[in-house]
């Protein structure tokens, strides 16, 4: 993940840490970039995937729905069980891979229509917040998978990233060869879902920041359409206001367009992750938090990302609507203070993201999930 970029960060460059770059201004550019995917690539993510499944999906409910019954160990099976679900937030993204091509063609296609100017440098400068955004969260991602995979190394004796667990058909698990198989097996599987749902929710993180940036820099705009009108060489302010809002409308409606596909692309993997979030705090409280110290981090930050996203769009999308309202509309004529009017109606639909269209995605529910895994844990606590 490159850090260096021109001082107006672009929004190729904000993509570039999920495999975009940022020496393109444009997607045909981008792509003739690109060279084609080698199919050995194919080849060792089908068996990345294949090992993952198998141990993280086929050998955990094995283990937790016929093993764990026959042995009694209510306690095991709760703590793999808090494992594959967690795992399960980033592994249900992959669906959703196929689907992003098309929206990121649309946002670099937005991004390269936006005329150089004082709007266009604001979005950039906003970027750069977002693009430090997305990297913070893909560097704790894979920094939370490789001290989950590391743990064991600096325990005596022979242990794994989770001891209890038994893979189906490594029995019995610490002897050789079969530790050592287990182990790699084990630490391939997590490093390769934390990095693929980092890129994938970092992605997450730039189109949505990038609706934000063009959301906060309508704000500016609107906010000094008269002044630049009075300030303009212009004799009619009128003219040139309504040149200013009619731009400002397009790139609105399209910014409202764009969400919604987004909302439509990731509305089942979100709905999917809270879910997930759900059953596995439940699952690591009975298993005990000294037991899944290190799941719960890897499914907090997930959700809690999402929600922040989703808050400051919602955020940004609210001050362009107090913009729209204090722009100096009464001096305007009354052809643009109907667009106004109709400016500050599409303002009022509220732009965000939600789990499924059940569950907004914001602060309020993500302190919904907090309240619930504070009193899981004092209910714990005392009952101890």
């Amino acid at each position: 993940m490159e850090l260096g970029c021109s001082r107006h960060l672009k929004l190729p460059c904000s993509l570039h840490p999920i495999g975009i770059s940022k020496h393109g201004n444009t997607l045909s550019e981008l792509l003739i970039y690109f060279p084609a995917i080698p199919k050995i690539t194919y080849a060792i993510l089908a068996v990345l995937l294949t090992v993952y499944y198998y141990i993280y999906l086929c050998s955990i409910t094995w283990f937790v729905f016929v093993r764990c019954p026959q042995t009694g160990d209510l306690a095991a099976a709760s703590i793999v069980f808090s494992l594959g679900v967690s795992s399960e937030i980033g592994a249900i993204k992959l669906f959703i891979i196929a689907k992003l091509r098309d929206i990121t063609g649309e946002y670099l296609q937005c991004e390269a229509d936006m005329a150089p100017g004082r709007l266009r440098a604001r979005v950039g400068r906003s970027l750069r917040t977002v693009r430090r955004r997305a990297f913070v969260y893909w560097l704790v991602l894979v920094v939370n998978a490789f001290a989950y995979d590391l743990m064991p190394a600096f325990l005596p004796g022979r242990h794994l990233s989770e001891d209890v667990f038994v893979i189906y058909g490594f029995e019995p698990m610490f002897e050789s060869p079969n530790f050592e198989i287990a182990s790699t097996l084990m630490g391939v599987s997590v490093v390769f879902i934390c990095y693929t749902a980092g890129s994938i929710s970092a992605f997450l993180i730039v189109i949505v920041g990038y609706s934000e940036a063009t959301m906060l820099a309508l704000s500016d705009e609107i906010s000094c359409v008269w002044d630049d009108a009075c300030a303009s060489e212009c004799q009619q302010p009128n003219d040139f206001i309504r040149a200013r809002l009619g731009k400002i409308v397009a790139i609105h409606t399209k910014q409202i367009r764009l969400i919604r596909e987004v909302e439509v692309v990731f509305r089942g993997a979100l709905a999917g992750g809270f879910a997930c979030v759900a059953f596995g705090l439940i699952a690591a409280l009975l298993g005990g938090l000294e037991n899944t110290f290190l799941q719960l981090p890897f499914c907090v930050i997930q959700i809690s990302v999402d929600c922040f996203v989703g808050q400051r769009l919602r955020d940004a999308n609210v001050a362009f609507e107090t913009a729209v309202y204090n722009c100096k509309w009464e001096y305007f004529d009354k052809s643009n203070m109907k667009t106004v009017l109709l400016i500050l109606q599409n303002s009022q639909k509220t732009m965000g993201l939600t789990a499924g269209g059940v569950a907004a995605l914001d602060f309020t529910s993500l302190m919904t999930i907090f309240k619930s895994v504070y009193s899981g844990v004092h209910h714990s606590q005392t009952d101890d």
